[in-house]
C-alpha cells in the first residue's frame, strides 16, 4: 500500500495529544505488522483528530491531492472528482482555515512536474482553499546538497540519484521561493 504524506502541525496542547495518538496507532500497527513503516491510516485521522487543534497540509507531491492530480490523465472526471472530494473531507474534518494547500517552487529544468501541480491547483483552487508556500527542507542550505548526496547514499549499497530530486530541499528564504514562483502573485 501507499502511504500518502500529510503535514500535520499542532496548535495547542490538545493538537499534541492528537498527534501523540495518531503517533502511537501507528507504530503499535508497524509493531504488530512487521513493517518498516510507520502509517496513519484514514481511519486513525478520524478517530483522533476533533475541534480544530491541529493544522494540516497536503504537502508535497506525495501527497493524495498530488497522486489525485497525476491520475487525471488516466480518468480525469472521476480522479478531478476524487481530488475535489479529498480536500472538502480534509477541510471538514481539520475545520476551515486549518487546512492548506502546499505548493513547492522548483524550476522549469528539474521541476516541470511541480510547476504544472502549482498551476492547477492555484487555478482550481485559489479563493476556495488556504494555500501555504514552502520547501521540503532536507537540509539547512543550498551549499550543503553535497553533504545531503553524500548522507543519502551512506545508507545503502548503490548510489541514488537525488542532485535533481533535492534540488530545492533546503531552508529557502522567501525572495528564492518568490524567485522560483513567478507566476504566484
Amino acid at each position: 500500500p501507499h502511504f500518502w504524506h500529510l503535514i500535520l502541525i499542532a496548535k495547542d496542547a490538545e493538537g499534541f495529544k492528537q498527534i501523540k495518538q495518531l503517533s502511537s496507532e501507528a507504530w503499535k500497527r508497524s509493531w504488530f505488522k512487521a513493517i518498516q513503516r510507520t502509517p496513519t491510516y484514514p481511519s486513525d485521522l478520524m478517530n483522533y483528530v476533533q475541534g480544530g487543534h491541529l493544522i494540516a497540509s497536503t504537502a508535497c507531491l506525495g501527497g493524495y491531492a498530488a497522486w489525485c492530480w497525476k491520475m487525471l490523465n488516466e480518468n480525469k472526471e472521476f480522479y478531478l472528482n476524487k481530488l475535489d472530494n479529498h480536500l472538502a473531507a480534509m477541510e471538514n474534518l481539520f475545520g476551515k482555515g486549518n487546512f492548506y494547500i502546499e505548493l513547492q517552487p522548483n524550476d522549469e529544468v528539474y521541476g516541470q512536474e511541480q510547476i504544472e501541480y502549482n498551476k492547477f491547483m492555484l487555478e482550481r483552487y485559489w479563493g476556495k482553499y488556504p494555500f501555504i508556500f514552502t520547501t521540503d527542507s532536507h537540509y539547512l542550505k543550498a551549499e550543503e546538497r553535497e553533504v545531503h548526496k553524500a548522507f543519502l547514499n551512506s545508507k545503502s549499497s548503490k548510489d541514488r540519484e537525488v542532485d535533481d530530486f533535492y534540488r530545492y530541499a533546503y531552508m529557502m528564504s522567501q525572495e528564492e521561493i518568490r524567485g522560483l514562483m513567478p507566476y504566484v502573485t
